[in-house]
């Protein structure tokens, strides 16, 4: 069906949201059901759903395509311009529908000649998209210009012969002018294309019989050469009782049709009679040929009449006959076009596909192409052009185009130089063809700039030496290659020069050792290769050198028993293989080097279960040989852990988890082994913690992370694991912190970051998950970013109230690099670290106002690693301790503000783990509390005499005391639900206290104070939700304020001021924690 820019629409489907949630949106979907809507003429609703197509959606710009339409038709004339203006701005395969689109809209705002002026502008860009003819036409109609008008449709004739609503518009102006003739040609032809349209049927027929009033109220325009027969139709001789009608159907338009074929030879044809030029070959033709009965009887089809339909019936080959006579003469009207606007200085042949689409420009010798030739993409945009010599082969400059417009490759067929290029015009490869194939040395560019590979081909195949490089220009990879075949070691490299992994090839298939690096040299995994297959002991590490894993592989499968540690060196698991690589015998598990528990398999099939506690008691034991029974899991603590069901070994139906004190930590459904269905996590005072949905394991449908207060933290769509289209992230209290969006998994489109205040704080812009800009706003809206150009790299830099430097950002190709540093008004750093490919890597510090170091850690390849250490703006350690590939690990050491250490906490895989230790303000130890993966699960306390004795059960529901020697109390903690719940204080040996904070649910809430031995008061704050919120300040110990700053959602917000003991003050004012 042909849908016309007045008359017709597409449209846009939403997901409805449900309960608040972000709406999943299938944007095709969504434009297709909108379609509907418009065409049914539902235009505002049409437009409702288009509008719910997301701005950062990839059919964001085929959406506005559409929806300017619909406002065109709902009369909502501006937003249609402002629409078409917004598409406009990108590129876009839709740009000669929103000129159309947006040219409409001008003329019926009232704008007519601006209107014109795009029009023509468009036609320029697109001589050959008839549907700019058009509507062209159509707006000189509305405005009584039929001359114009009757050019455009003529235009468009020339361009696409088959397109009715010319040929109809042609007649009707025909009508106008009293020539009947001319409105007999082209209603014909109009009917002959679109034989169901009654109305059309019915006004021809009122024409041939005179009972059009307006008939002849137009102005006569050109030559007629049609004036005698004119003349006969319009005296009616051929509905006079004696005309003999050839066809049994008593109608006007039946009679003096026949009376028109039988009158053909008195038309003149020496005149310039547009419309004998262009349909009387065409009446001829079927006059020839003897097909006017099926000529007549097809315009008929839309007749209600039993001899219409009859004769159809019976007469189908007369009518096929018919049809391939008519379509061969109205393609054979296309076959030549005009190509002046395109560089042809003459006519030229036209070439068009199966769905009547042009598809190129050109001259064609028997079977060989010759000449300058242009090809079109589907929307008319040029896909290639060039020159073919004599013998039908390309010569010359070529040069091929995206559907976008933009220049993707020129090709210089004389020298064999190809370029390729991005489209925004920079280098995106080069080389040389020779017999067709490419030869010598291939450079491939990134999208910034710069050389991304160099390589060597011979013949069409790659050989001899290549090499990659990094944006920053630094070696990617080094490799080589034989007849197109990866031979010798490939040696990839980090962007800091450091080695990635050494990948041994014969004759293309990996052979040979492997090895692979830590960013920091380190080795990460080592094994061997043979005929492309892992074969032999493979060894992973852990960044701090400790084995991760170890086991054998044969032929690709892991074989034979595997040994897994943990980062302190401990096994955690011993896994059996059989020579299929499916589990055998019993799969162990330990905890701190003690087994914990034994699966065992008999083909690949979970028959038994055992849990035992770290005294290798057995807790419990679950086995059935079909692999079919209920069973209970523990921690090695002897709590219990979860509940559930197996079902030929894998896990079935229900399964509910719980923390060691017995809260519910999760439930889960399993099908067959996999998570189906709705998962839920709590948090420990039984609000939900997460809440997700699951197919087939992997994380699909809507996603929401909680705080304990019961707020949403984050909230969006995984689809297939993936996360996808919007995202919002809330501060504690509920406000919106951000709003991202994503396609598979990857940032795309605007992010943007909402301040402690609420207020929009920075954009910025993803393609493909790599930053294409970044912008920050101040406290009042205005933008504050500057951008410069250093070579491929883009320098972002925002500046202080006082014009010196605040912020500065180093970007290449999409990623952040080198160092990143943000300033103090003074000058001083507040903050410094060094990126490497978009990932943190190096020295991490960050500074107080006075300049006093607060963190200083480093970074590997985007993880913490090593140690770092944390100080109070004193100068005092505050903590001290190391990380693991991002995690804390081994034993973290914490201060009390006057030096002496207050804690020793061991962590693995960043979740307490094992003893931790925690001291009394004087240093002594007084209190143990036993962790196992994150969960305290005992304590005990020192007597006078500084002894521990023995364990004490955590029930979640307690008040845990300890005591100095002298036997006053040192600290005491509040419990309820498993998480500290009131006020946690910690006193020194003389009775008085040096700290008191507020907890909720284990997190930071009220009023803390914090204490000098000889009770004056050192700190005093507020905490909400977890984050410092309001006036917070330190003293001197002889009471002088030493520090005041003002918090908001745990960032620093307001005025902040430090004074020395000197008295000399330092103030600033911050905005989401940066001085202005």
């Amino acid at each position: 069906m042909i849908r016309y820019l007045l008359l017709a629409m597409s449209i846009v489907l939403t997901t409805a949201a449900a309960a608040q949630k972000i709406p999943l949106i299938h944007s095709g979907e969504v434009i297709t059901q909108a379609t509907a809507l418009y065409d049914s003429g539902k235009y505002e609703d049409a437009i409702a759903k288009f509008l719910t197509v997301p701005k950062r959606d990839t059919n964001y710009v085929y959406m506005l395509s559409e929806l300017a339409m619909a406002y065109n038709a709902n009369k909502q004339f501006d937003k249609a311009i402002a629409t078409c203006e917004e598409a406009l701005a990108v590129p876009s395969i839709y740009k000669a529908h929103l000129l159309r689109s947006q040219a409409v809209a001008l003329d019926k705002r009232g704008d007519f000649e601006k209107s014109v002026a795009l029009f023509k502008k468009a036609i320029a860009l697109y001589p050959f998209d008839h549907s700019l003819q058009y509507n062209l036409g159509i707006t000189y109609y509305n405005h009584k210009d039929y001359e114009k008008a009757i050019d455009c449709f003529f235009n468009v004739l020339a361009i696409n012969p088959f397109h009715p609503g010319s040929h109809l518009n042609l007649g009707k102006i025909a009508v106008g002018q009293g020539r009947k003739t001319h409105a007999i040609l082209s209603f014909g032809m109009y009917l002959g294309i679109n034989n169901d349209d009654n109305s059309v049927l019915v006004y021809a027929d009122k024409v041939l019989s005179n009972q059009v009033e307006d008939e002849g109220t137009l102005p006569v325009i050109g030559s007629n050469g049609c004036e005698k027969l004119d003349q006969i139709l319009r005296a009616k001789l051929a509905l006079d009782k004696n005309f003999k009608s050839k066809i049994d159907v008593d109608a006007a338009v039946v009679k003096q049709y026949e009376m028109f074929f039988e009158q053909l030879s008195i038309i003149n044809t020496s005149g310039d009679d547009r419309w004998v030029n262009y349909y009387l070959p065409i009446y001829k033709t079927i006059k020839e040929n003897n097909i006017v009965e099926p000529y007549m009887f097809h315009i008929l089809a839309s007749a209600n009449n039993d001899v219409v339909r009859k004769w159809r019936k019976k007469n189908e080959k007369s009518l096929s006959t018919f049809y391939a006579a008519v379509n061969e003469q109205l393609r054979n009207k296309r076959a030549i076009a005009d190509g002046s606007q395109v560089g042809f200085d003459k006519p030229i042949p036209a070439w068009f596909d199966d769905n009547y689409k042009l598809d190129a420009l050109g001259v064609e010798q028997g079977e060989k192409r010759i000449g300058r030739w242009i090809y079109f993409h589907n929307n008319l945009e040029r896909s290639a052009e060039g020159t073919y010599d004599d013998k039908g082969e390309k010569i010359g400059v070529w040069k091929y185009y995206l559907n976008t417009s933009e220049l993707k490759t020129v090709e210089n067929y004389a020298t064999g130089e190809v370029t390729a290029f991005y489209p925004d015009g920079s280098k995106r490869q080069h080389f040389f063809l020779k017999n067709d194939v490419i030869e010598g040395e291939v450079e491939l560019y990134h999208p910034c700039g710069g050389l991304r590979e160099k390589l060597i081909y011979k013949a069409g195949k790659r050989n001899g030496k290549g090499e990659s490089f990094y944006p920053n220009g630094k070696t990617d990879m080094v490799y080589e290659y034989t007849d197109d075949k990866a031979t010798g070691v490939f040696i990839g490299y980090y962007s800091n020069g450091q080695i990635y992994n050494k990948s041994p090839y014969k004759n293309d298939l990996l052979d040979g050792t492997y090895e692979e690096y830590y960013a920091n040299g380190k080795l990460k995994t080592k094994g061997t290769y043979i005929n492309n297959k892992s074969d032999g002991v493979w060894n992973y590490y852990y960044i701090n050198g400790r084995l991760e894993k170890s086991g054998t592989f044969k032929a690709g499968n892991a074989v034979g028993e595997w040994t897994f540690y943990d980062t302190h060196g401990n096994i955690s698991e011993k896994r059996n293989l059989n020579a299929e690589g499916v589990y055998r015998g019993d799969n162990t598990f330990y905890s701190d080097g003690k087994i914990a528990s034994i699966q065992t398999y008999k083909n690949d099939l979970l028959v038994k279960l055992v849990y035992l506690n770290k005294d290798g008691k057995e807790l419990t034991k679950a086995e059935s040989g079909s692999g079919t029974f209920t069973a209970k899991t523990f921690y090695p603590t002897g709590h219990l852990n979860g509940e559930g069901s197996y079902k030929k070994g894998k896990a079935e139906g229900v399964w509910r988890y719980y923390q060691p004190e017995g809260r519910k930590l999760s439930e889960y459904t399993y099908v067959n082994g996999l998570i189906q269905g709705e998962g839920t996590e709590y948090h420990r005072n039984g609000q939900k913690k997460f809440s997700f949905q699951y197919k087939d394991g992997n994380y699909h449908g809507y996603y929401q992370e909680f705080y304990p207060n019961g707020k949403v933290k984050e909230e969006g769509w995984m689809q297939d694991g993936q996360r996808q289209q919007q995202w919002l992230s809330y501060y504690a209290d509920g406000v919106l912190e951000s709003d991202a969006y994503y396609l598979n998994d990857e940032l795309t489109g605007e992010y943007y970051e909402y301040n402690n205040d609420g207020n929009l704080g920075a954009v910025t812009v993803f393609e493909g998950g790599r930053v294409e800009d970044m912008k920050v706003y101040d406290l009042k809206g205005n933008l504050k970013t500057k951008q410069r150009a250093d070579g491929n790299k883009k320098i972002v830099e925002t500046f202080h109230t006082t014009k010196k430097l605040q912020s500065q950002f180093v970007l290449l190709c999409g990623n952040y690099i080198d160092n990143q540093t943000k300033w103090f008004p003074d000058g001083n750093i507040l903050l410094t670290y060094n990126m490497m490919s978009g990932k943190r890597h190096g020295t991490y510090q960050y500074k107080y106002m006075n300049d006093q170091l607060e963190i200083d850690g480093q970074y590997v390849n985007g993880s913490p690693e090593g140690q770092w250490k944390g100080y109070y703006s004193n100068g005092q350690l505050d903590y001290m301790g190391k990380y693991v590939q991002g995690n804390h690990d081994s034993t973290w050491t914490f201060y009390y503000m006057h030096g002496k250490i207050s804690s020793t906490i061991s962590f693995l895989k960043d979740e307490r783990h094992g003893i931790a230790r925690f001291n009394s303000p004087e240093g002594i130890p007084v209190l143990e509390k036993l962790y196992h993966e994150g969960d305290l699960v005992a304590f005990r306390a020192a007597n006078t005499k500084s002894e521990f004795g023995e364990w004490v059960p955590f029930t979640g529901n307690e008040v845990i005391k300890a005591i100095h020697p002298n036997g006053t109390t040192a600290i005491e903690e509040p419990y309820k639900n498993g998480t500290m719940n009131g006020a946690k204080r910690i006193y020194f040996s003389n009775g008085k206290l040096y700290s008191e904070y507020n907890y909720k649910d284990g997190d930071y809430e009220g009023a803390f104070k914090v204490f000098y031995p000889s009770g004056q008061l050192r700190e005093k704050g507020e905490y909400k939700d977890d984050g410092l919120d309001g006036i917070n300040e330190e003293y001197y110990e002889d009471g002088k304020l030493l520090k005041q700053e003002t918090y908001t959602r745990g960032a620093r917000n307001g005025r902040a001021v430090v004074n020395k003991k000197d008295g000399k003050s330092k103030v600033m004012n911050f905005w989401w924690g940066i001085p202005e």
